[in-house]
């Protein structure tokens, strides 16, 4: 009798592995392709497409819509001492969380870091991260093309941010891919907030990782 149990369980188990990567493969992803043809990637479309407003000269414009792009810690890397400068970013969208107090922003976006000209200053990482090493140094295959993941983190004024940044020196330019998620820290508030899950973080990841592992470089 335990054996028929533990093989029915077996099955349920399987069944519900292949019905959830199913329903993964299902979601429908739109395409990207940068302007100058250099790369693509496959985005899911409940993603939303984060556009910087136009300011005056030497002022960065806020990036749209402001309610999913923007938060105290920003989502994408800003221009710093290596002058990055962002060529595309799509964000998790804030409605779908809108009535959790914690959840911030999301964001999977491409860089270009102006400031690193060689291979060594561009896998160096930037000083202006926290950088925690137990995440860092170690090399994804992201398409059969190397790249130095850093992971970066940092806790500021109650905001929280998680990242991975992933750095290729290509072409003799290099470019940035990063995942960064951040939140409000649940002891600023007078009030038990309301969190998000382990299950909700691992899918805003999961639809922000359908980016980063579609990447490709198309020369």
């Amino acid at each position: 009798m335990r054996s028929i149990r533990r093989s029915l369980a077996t099955i349920v188990v399987f069944f519900l592995c292949v019905f959830s990567a199913a329903l993964y493969a299902q979601t429908a992803l739109q395409t990207f392709a940068s302007a100058d043809g250099a790369f693509q990637f496959k985005y899911p479309e409940l993603l939303v497409r984060c556009t910087q407003q136009t300011q005056a000269e030497g002022n960065p414009g806020l990036w749209i819509p402001a309610d999913s792009c923007e938060s105290y810690t920003p989502v994408r890397d800003y221009p710093g001492s290596q002058g990055n400068r962002t060529l595309v970013c799509f964000a998790y969208p804030k409605d779908k969380f809108k009535d959790y107090d914690t959840f911030e922003a999301a964001a999977f976006s491409v860089a270009e870091v102006n400031g690193a000209l060689t291979q060594k200053q561009c896998l160096s990482g930037s000083p202006d991260w926290v950088i925690d090493p137990r995440g860092s140094g170690k090399i994804a295959d992201i398409n059969y093309e190397k790249f130095k993941v850093f992971e970066v983190d940092g806790v500021g004024m109650g905001h929280i941010l998680d990242g991975k940044v992933y750095r290729n020196f290509h072409r003799n330019t290099c470019y940035e891919l990063s995942i960064r998620m951040t939140s409000t820290n649940p002891g600023v508030f007078d009030r038990p907030p309301k969190e998000l899950t382990q299950k909700d973080w691992d899918e805003v990841s999961d639809r922000l990782k359908q980016a980063l592992d579609s990447f490709r470089f198309l020369k």
